[in-house]
């Protein structure tokens, strides 16, 4: 038979404790994943602003090392954007180092130029190139879009980029 002081003895937690509890769990997980989703979002957007720039850059070097025309294209609809230019002197146009792919599911780049060319310099170039094809004037804005967040980069007639 059962004896009431065992049953008291018996010693557990009951179901408004453990509500209570999952219910402080929810709450600080709700707390941590924002922040944390919203960190993934900046640097997210700040990885793709750091590869353009680099890319930016390389076709500014690229110019001065070989002493040519060298151009930045820019693909908004893909996010794509590379370096192209003619290294040897004959013509023959040739993508230096990678074609960069920020695209992902979510994000996005905008883009008001297309071509951007740059003299043996380093500085932007406003003519044709060497195949005819006009280059546009290097100030302009590219935007990275990740959901509901955004980051510019501004670039200014003198070949430098801002955020």
């Amino acid at each position: 038979m059962l004896d009431l002081r065992e049953v008291k003895k018996a010693r557990g937690f009951t179901i408004i404790e453990l509500l209570i509890v999952v219910s402080m769990l929810a709450v600080l997980t709700a707390i941590v994943v924002v922040p944390v989703r919203n960190y993934y979002k900046s640097r997210k957007l700040r990885a793709s602003i750091d590869q353009f720039r680099s890319t930016y850059q390389r076709a500014r070097m690229m110019a001065v090392r070989y002493g040519r025309l060298s151009e930045l294209i820019i693909d908004g609809p893909t996010a794509t954007f590379w370096v192209e230019m003619d290294t040897v002197g004959d013509g023959t146009v040739d993508t230096i180092g990678q074609v960069r792919d920020v695209s992902t599911v979510y994000l996005t780049m905008e883009s008001d130029r297309k071509r951007l060319c740059f003299d043996p310099r380093g500085l932007p170039w406003r003519g044709k190139n060497g195949r005819g094809v006009p280059c546009q004037k290097p100030e302009g804005t590219i935007t990275f879009r990740l959901l509901d967040d955004s980051m510019s980069v501004q670039m200014t007639a003198l070949g430098k980029l801002s955020r």
